[in-house]
C-alpha cells in the first residue's frame, strides 16, 4: 500500500519537475552589454540611416533586395521608431510605402503570397509606429486580397478550389486541409502550401485582431493555427517544417529560422490578445527551440547561417538575411512574457548573445556596415542584405533597456490600486507550473516524500490531499494597466465594408527571391541541415550574468493540505525581483564613430 501510495503521489507531483528548462545554457557568451540606452539607439540610427536613402522611391525598392526582403527592411525601419518612441524614419517609412503602392497595383498574377504579406506585416508595424489609419486600411487590403487564395471548408469538404484545376485531399493524416495558403498565385495546378506564407497571415489575421477586435480575424487566425499545428508544427520537437501539399500529404522541407520566426511572432500575439495560457506556454516551447536548436547556433549561442555562401557578398541565399525574422519574433515575445521569468531571461540573453557577435564580428570597423554573419568576416563594401539581416537585432538591443519597468506581482491578494505604475506592454503571462518546476524541484522532492509517509499513517487525508491538488495548477495573470496608451487607438473601426474590385499587386516583372520552392516535397522528414563545425574566436570577456536560485529549507507538517500551501507561497515567494539596471561588472569594448 506504502509503495502504491508514493506512485500514485509520484504520478501527481512529478510533471512539474519535468517542466521546460528556461535557464540560460552556461556555454554562451557575452549574454550582457553594459552599453547606453542611447548608445544603442545611435547604433541602431545609424544602420538605418544608410538604408533609407538607398531606396527607389518610386517603387519603394533598394536595388539587390527582394521584394519581400524589401519590406522587411521597411519593417525595421518602422519598428525602430516604435521601440524608440520617435518618428525619425516617418518621413523615409511613408515615402517607401508611396512609391510601394505605385508598383502594387492592379494585379496578383505572378506574385507568390508571402511577399504581399511582408508588406501587409510592415504596415502592422507602420500603424504600430505612427498611428496612422492608412497603414492598417494598407494591411486590411493586403489581407483582403490574399483570402481568395486560402482553402475553405467548403473547398476543403470538396476537395477543389475555384482558382485551381486539379483536386486535392480533403484531410491529411486526419486533419483538414482547410486553411492553407496557396504559396503561387497564377499557377492553376500547384498545390504548393509553405510556412512562410501560412506564417505571414497568421501573424496579419493575429495583429488584426489585436488591433480591431473584430472576429473575422479571430477566426482566420484560429483556422491558420489549425492548420500550421496539424501540417508544419513537428511537436516532438518543437520545429517547423518548410512546405506542404494537400495533394499528396507530403510535408518537409528544410528548417528556417524565418518560417520557426513567422509562427513564433504569431502564436505569442494570438496567445496573448486571446489570454490563452496554453498558447502561450506553446509559444514557450517554441522560443526555447528555437534558441537551442543546434541546426542554426554555436554551442556559444551565436546563430549561424546553414548553407551560406562563403562570400558574404553573395546574396545566392536570400535566407541569410531573413534571421532577423526570428530575432524580431523573439523580442515580440519577450515583450509578452512575465518580466524576469524564466523565458524572459533567456530571450534577453540570446538576443544580447547575438548583438555582441554583430558588433565584434559582422560590423566593418569605424563603419555602420555590417555583413549578414554574426561570425565574420566583415564586409568591405556594403551590403544590404547584410544591413537587413542585423537591423532587427541592433533593434531588439534598444528594446530590452526602452521597455518600461513591469508592477511588481504581489505575492497575497491585495485590491486593485490606481496608483500602481501602468505597463504599456501587451499582457504577460506566467504560468505556475513550469515555475515551481523549474525552481522549486528540491522542495517538492523533500515533500512528496513526505507527504507519502503521511498518507501511509492516515488515509482519511487522501481526499483532502486530492482536493488541494489543483493549487498548483493556477496562472498568474496580469493585464496591462492601460491597454489603450501607446500603441493602439481607443477606437478603430472593426473592419471596413469590402473595398471594389481593386488589387494592390502589379506583379508581372515580381519574382520572389525564394526562387522555387516545389509546390508538394516527397519527403515526410525534413531535409538534414549542415552543422556548426567550428566556435569563432570568443569576444572579450564579460561577467556572466548569473540566474537567481532558490535556496529553500525541508519542514514537516502533520497536514499535507498544509505543505501544499506552504509549497505555494514559498514558489510565490521566490519569484525574482524586477531587474534594476542590467548593467555589468566588467564594460565591453565601446563602439565609436555611431552617428
Amino acid at each position: 500500500m506504502f509503495i502504491l501510495t508514493l506512485y500514485l503521489l509520484a504520478l501527481l507531483w512529478l510533471p512539474p519537475l519535468f517542466a521546460q528548462d528556461y535557464s540560460v545554457p552556461a556555454q554562451w557568451t557575452n549574454t550582457t552589454s553594459s552599453l547606453s540606452l542611447e548608445e544603442r539607439t545611435k547604433l541602431a540610427q545609424a544602420l538605418f540611416d544608410t538604408v533609407t536613402g538607398g531606396f527607389d522611391k518610386t517603387n519603394g525598392q533598394i536595388p539587390n533586395l527582394g521584394f519581400g526582403q524589401n519590406a522587411n527592411m521597411l519593417s525595421a525601419i518602422a519598428i525602430h521608431d516604435s521601440i524608440a518612441s520617435a518618428r525619425v524614419n516617418y518621413n523615409a517609412t511613408t515615402d517607401i510605402f508611396s512609391g510601394a503602392r505605385n508598383r502594387l497595383l492592379p494585379t496578383m498574377q505572378g506574385i507568390v503570397t508571402n511577399d504581399p504579406l511582408m508588406w501587409a506585416l510592415a504596415a502592422i508595424y507602420a500603424y504600430r509606429a505612427y498611428k496612422e489609419r492608412t497603414f492598417l486600411d494598407d494591411a486590411q487590403g493586403i489581407w483582403r486580397q490574399i483570402v481568395p487564395f486560402k482553402i475553405s471548408q467548403e473547398d476543403a469538404n470538396t476537395g477543389t478550389h475555384p482558382l485551381r484545376n486539379v483536386t486535392f485531399n480533403s484531410s491529411c493524416n486526419g486533419s483538414s486541409v482547410a486553411g492553407g495558403i496557396f504559396y503561387h498565385t497564377d499557377t492553376e495546378n500547384d498545390l504548393g502550401i509553405v510556412a512562410s506564407s501560412e506564417g505571414a497571415y497568421m501573424a496579419l489575421s493575429a495583429y488584426l485582431y489585436e488591433i480591431t477586435q473584430n472576429k473575422t480575424f479571430l477566426d482566420a487566425v484560429t483556422e491558420a493555427n489549425t492548420f500550421m499545428q496539424a501540417h508544419f508544427y513537428n511537436k516532438p520537437d518543437a520545429y517547423i517544417v518548410d512546405g506542404f501539399g494537400p495533394g499528396d500529404c507530403q510535408s518537409g522541407g528544410p528548417i528556417t529560422t524565418y518560417d520557426t520566426g513567422l509562427y513564433l511572432e504569431a502564436l505569442s500575439v494570438f496567445a496573448d490578445s486571446t489570454q490563452n495560457s496554453t498558447l502561450a506556454q506553446m509559444a514557450d516551447e517554441l522560443a526555447l527551440a528555437a534558441m537551442t536548436s543546434t541546426v542554426w547556433t554555436f554551442p556559444n549561442g551565436t546563430l549561424v547561417d546553414p548553407g551560406a555562401p562563403v562570400d558574404v557578398s553573395d546574396n545566392s541565399h536570400f535566407n541569410t538575411a531573413y534571421k532577423g525574422m526570428l530575432i524580431r519574433a523573439l523580442y515580440e515575445h519577450w515583450t509578452r512574457s512575465k518580466p524576469n521569468s524564466g523565458i524572459s531571461n533567456l530571450i534577453k540573453a540570446f538576443l544580447m548573445v547575438q548583438y555582441n557577435a554583430a558588433l565584434s564580428y559582422a560590423r566593418s570597423p569605424d563603419t555602420n556596415i555590417y555583413t549578414y554573419s554574426w561570425t565574420g568576416p566583415p564586409a568591405t563594401s556594403m551590403l544590404p542584405w547584410g544591413q537587413l539581416a542585423t537591423a532587427d537585432i541592433l533593434n531588439s538591443a534598444v528594446g530590452l533597456l526602452a521597455e518600461p519597468s513591469p508592477i511588481p506581482i504581489p505575492t497575497t491578494s491585495i485590491a486593485p490600486s490606481n496608483t500602481a505604475p501602468p505597463h504599456t506592454g501587451p499582457r504577460n503571462h506566467v504560468p505556475l507550473g513550469p515555475i515551481i518546476g523549474g525552481v522549486a524541484s528540491g522542495v517538492l522532492l523533500v515533500i512528496m516524500m513526505s507527504a507519502a509517509i503521511l498518507i501511509a499513517r492516515s488515509r482519511r487525508r487522501r481526499k483532502t490531499a486530492l482536493a488541494t491538488r489543483s493549487m498548483t495548477e493556477r496562472h498568474i495573470r496580469r493585464r496591462s494597466a492601460n491597454r489603450s496608451s501607446g500603441i493602439y487607438p481607443t477606437s478603430v473601426a472593426p473592419f471596413p465594408p469590402p473595398l471594389p474590385s481593386v488589387d494592390y499587386f502589379n506583379s508581372s516583372k515580381i519574382r520572389n527571391e525564394n526562387g522555387g520552392i516545389p509546390a508538394t516535397t516527397t519527403s515526410s522528414q525534413p531535409q538534414p541541415q549542415p552543422q556548426p563545425q567550428e566556435l569563432p574566436p570568443p569576444p572579450p570577456a564579460w561577467t556572466d550574468q548569473r540566474q537567481p536560485t532558490l535556496e529553500g529549507s525541508s519542514g514537516s507538517q502533520d497536514n499535507i493540505e498544509d505543505l501544499v500551501h506552504r509549497l505555494h507561497m514559498a514558489a510565490m515567494a521566490y519569484l525574482p525581483p524586477p531587474s534594476t539596471d542590467g548593467s555589468l561588472t566588467t564594460a565591453p569594448p565601446r563602439y565609436e564613430n555611431i552617428a
